[in-house]
C-alpha cells in the first residue's frame, strides 16, 4: 500500500508529461500522513523519498520546511537523504524497488 502512495505521488515520473505529476500540496499532505502514522521501515522511507525527492523544478519540489522533516526521518537511510536533498538519479537498487522487481540484465532506465 505505501509503495503505491509513493509511486502515485512521486515528484519524478518514470514516463509521461510533467503535468501529470501530483500537485505539491497533495504530496505534502500525504507526507504529513506518513510522518504521523509510520513506523519508518524501509518501505515507509522509500515512499517518503519518492514524495519528497528534489527535482530542481520549483513547481514540483516540496517546501523546505517539509523537506527538513522528511530528512530528519531519513537519517538512517543516507542514500534516500541524498535524493531528497539533491537532484540525483535513482540507482539500480532503487529502480528495482520502484518497479517492484529487478530489471532484466542489460535493461536500463534512461531519463
Amino acid at each position: 500500500m505505501i509503495w503505491t502512495v509513493g509511486r502515485l505521488g512521486s515528484r519524478e515520473l518514470l514516463h509521461g508529461p510533467l503535468n501529470l505529476v501530483l500537485p505539491v500540496s497533495t504530496a505534502e499532505r500525504w507526507i504529513g500522513k506518513i510522518l504521523d502514522g509510520a513506523n519508518f521501515v524501509q518501505s515507509d522511507c522509500f515512499a517518503l523519498m519518492l514524495l519528497a525527492r528534489k527535482t530542481g523544478d520549483r513547481y514540483r519540489d516540496i517546501s523546505e520546511s517539509i523537506r527538513k522533516e522528511v530528512l530528519d526521518v531519513l537519517q538512517s537511510q543516507p542514500h534516500f537523504s541524498v535524493l531528497v536533498r539533491e537532484t540525483e538519479q535513482l540507482n539500480t537498487k532503487d529502480q528495482g524497488m520502484l518497479f517492484g522487481e529487478s530489471l532484466p540484465i542489460g535493461l536500463k532506465i534512461t531519463t
